[in-house]
């Protein structure tokens, strides 16, 4: 009685009155266990912190977000966990994914259930090629490799290694899920466009312990570069056991994060010179980015960094963090209800250019749902750290153009 009186004049404390904000909910799709872990749980801490840093600002006009995390360990879990969260769990938004695959499965879910989803960084071109209207990506898709890889192989890397594109022996590895063959299908048909002749191209599956007959194949083909599309415990076992052949190219590049410390632990030394083509998140200097993002991006970077005792920031979590960021302020702050045709509405609104978000590019969102402005970029290990070295306007060191391995 005491209270329902002191709020009736005015006198409730502001901590009493902050029982009544509403809770935005939001559903988390991620692997947080099985093969795929790693990745996903790097997104889990990088979404928990992005939302912990927006609810000590106040929320979304003053509503806390809370995350309902679902451990999606494949498609058939995807697809279920996708369900359990929007018909049990009531929440008008998903964000994930990690694996494409998974991805591709679950955003049938919400958009069968008018469900907005938010993937982060899952980059099968198909994810957001179906005519989907509540599905938006405002990271990369997979297409985007071929034209950034390539561009690099056939012109600077080739000049470097005093052969014309012509000459330059192409091999393509990769996993054959729609994360791998999307990665594949842009590097074959951009290399072609180029005139860089693809001398092998081999696909496998990615839960294979062994994949000697994988590497034996590519070393016949005597490629001068090889293009591997991968998930890390593949792409770390293939590395591995082509060490063990002496299967040794001129260059290396790879597709995913393996740009993360997790590689470097896996492969020693041997990760020196290896280049990876990825998203710019986590590795552009921090005075490149509007000011807003800048010094949201440092608080985020020191938190992680001490509470989970790192050097470096994985970019998966910095992914998440820069998809989790925009979806709050660029996303539902901006939307007139929670309602996914009101998001979408808000979505579509954005407009936002260059370095101007944590991811390192600007978002505008095309009618499939796909950010128009986001891109690759190449970074390279070097001494031990992973480097963005192509573009030069996005780019943090020099490419080095020795072999992979070597000093």
């Amino acid at each position: 009685m005491f209270r329902t009186l002191l709020l009736a004049f005015g006198l409730a404390t502001a901590s009493f009155q902050a029982c009544f904000a509403e809770e935005i909910k939001i559903g988390v799709l991620l692997p947080l266990t099985g093969p795929s872990s790693d990745g996903g749980r790097d997104m889990q801490r990088g979404f928990e912190i992005a939302t912990e840093m927006q609810n000590e600002k106040g929320g979304i006009k003053g509503d806390t977000i809370k995350l309902i995390m679902a451990d999606a360990v494949d498609v058939k879990t995807g697809r279920s966990e996708a369900e359990r969260l929007i018909q049990s769990q009531g929440v008008k938004i998903i964000m994930g994914t990690y694996v494409s695959a998974i991805a591709f499965a679950a955003t049938e879910v919400a958009e069968r259930e008018r469900t907005f989803y938010w993937e982060v960084n899952s980059v099968a071109d198909a994810i957001t090629e179906r005519g989907f209207r509540y599905t938006f990506r405002p990271s990369i898709k997979g297409s985007n490799v071929g034209e950034v890889g390539i561009d690099f192989i056939k012109g600077d890397l080739a000049r470097n290694l005093g052969l014309e594109p012509s000459k330059l022996r192409l091999a393509i590895l990769h996993e054959d899920s729609i994360f791998g063959s999307t990665a594949a299908k842009a590097i074959d048909q951009y290399a072609k466009a180029a005139g860089v002749p693809i001398v092998e191209s081999v696909s496998y599956n990615r839960s294979s312990n062994d994949l000697s007959s994988v590497v034996l194949r590519a070393k016949a083909a005597r490629p001068d570069v090889i293009f591997l599309a991968s998930y890390i415990p593949d792409g770390t076992l293939l590395l591995q056991q082509a060490k063990q052949v002496g299967l040794r190219p001129k260059a290396i590049f790879t597709y995913g994060v393996f740009n993360d410390p997790v590689i470097r632990d896996a492969l020693g030394e041997d990760v020196h010179n290896l280049y990876c083509i990825s998203w710019p998140a986590g590795g552009v200097e921090l005075d490149k980015l509007a000011a807003g993002p800048r010094e949201d991006y440092r608080a985020f970077s020191e938190r992680f960094k001490s509470r989970f005792k790192v050097d470096r920031v994985p970019q998966f979590a910095a992914a998440a963090f820069a998809g989790a960021s925009a979806l709050y302020n660029d996303i539902i702050a901006k939307a007139k209800s929670l309602d996914a045709d009101a998001l979408r509405e808000a979505a579509l609104s954005v407009d936002i250019q260059g370095s101007q978000t944590a991811y390192g590019f600007g978002i505008k969102f095309g009618p499939d749902g796909q950010n128009q402005r986001s891109h690759n970029v190449a970074w390279q290990w070097q001494g031990g750290v992973p480097s963005i070295v192509w573009p030069a306007p996005l780019a943090t060191r020099s490419p080095n153009f020795g072999p992979p391995g070597g000093k």
